[in-house]
C-alpha cells in the first residue's frame, strides 16, 4: 500500500512502524525509514515548550516587549477631516513662522539704513555750509545781503598789492609819508616813495 494515498490506515500503519513524515521530522527530505523519527519528534516539541515558557517569562518581567495589536485605522470622514485639518495648521504655523521672519529682518534692514543716512547728513552739514535762499528773504535783507558782498568784494581789492607799484595795503612813502602813487626802490627793496618824490630825486 503507497504511503501517498491518504487512507487512515496507511498513515496508522506507517505511524506504528514509524516511518518518517513530513510534520514530525521537517529536516528529513527522504521517507525511507528513521527509527529515530518518534524521539527527534518529541525532542523538537520540547525544545519549542522551553522557548515558549522562556518567551512569556520575559513578557511577564518586561511587558513592554509584549506585541499588543494596533488599533486598526479607521477611514471615516471625520478622521479624515481631522488629518486634513492638523496639515493645515501646521503648515499656516509656518507660513506664519516665515513672515515674521521677513518682517523683522525688514524692520533691521530699515533701521541700518536710517542710521546710515543720518550719519551721512550730519557729516555733510558738518564740512558744507548752509545755502541762503534767496527767495526766503525779505527785499530789505536782500539789499544788506548785497551791500555786504559789495564791501568784502571792495576789501579785498583793497589787501591786493598794486601789480605796478608793488606796494601792498598800509605802504608809505619814505620820505613824506604819502600813500598815492608809490614806487619801490629797486635798490633797497621794501622802500617806496612817491611819483614826486622819485621825480624830485631823480632829476637831483
Amino acid at each position: 500500500m503507497s504511503s501517498f494515498g491518504g487512507q487512515d490506515a496507511a498513515n496508522a500503519k506507517e505511524n506504528s512502524n514509524g516511518w518518517a513524515r513530513e510534520k514530525d521530522a521537517p529536516n528529513v527530505i527522504s521517507k525511507k525509514y528513521d527509527p529515530h523519527a518518534e524521539t527527534r519528534r518529541h525532542a523538537y516539541e520540547r525544545e519549542q515548550a522551553i522557548r515558549h515558557k522562556a518567551r512569556m517569562a520575559q513578557m511577564k518581567k518586561n511587558p513592554s516587549t509584549a506585541t499588543t495589536a494596533k488599533p486598526m485605522k479607521t477611514n471615516s470622514a471625520s478622521t479624515f477631516e481631522d488629518r486634513r485639518a492638523a496639515v493645515l495648521a501646521k503648515k499656516e504655523k509656518a507660513r506664519q513662522e516665515k513672515i515674521a521672519k521677513a518682517r523683522a529682518n525688514n524692520e533691521k534692514v530699515a533701521a541700518r539704513k536710517a542710521r546710515m543716512e543720518k550719519i551721512q547728513q550730519q557729516s555733510k552739514q558738518a564740512t558744507t555750509k548752509p545755502a541762503v535762499d534767496i527767495s526766503e528773504l525779505p527785499p530789505n535783507s536782500i539789499l544788506e545781503l548785497d551791500s555786504a558782498l559789495t564791501d568784502v568784494t571792495l576789501t579785498q581789492k583793497e589787501n591786493r598789492t598794486d601789480p605796478r607799484t608793488k606796494a601792498g595795503a598800509g605802504s608809505e612813502c619814505a620820505t613824506c609819508r604819502s600813500t598815492a602813487d608809490l614806487e619801490e626802490d629797486v635798490d633797497n627793496r621794501g622802500i617806496f616813495y612817491c611819483k614826486s618824490c622819485w621825480d624830485t630825486w631823480a632829476n637831483e
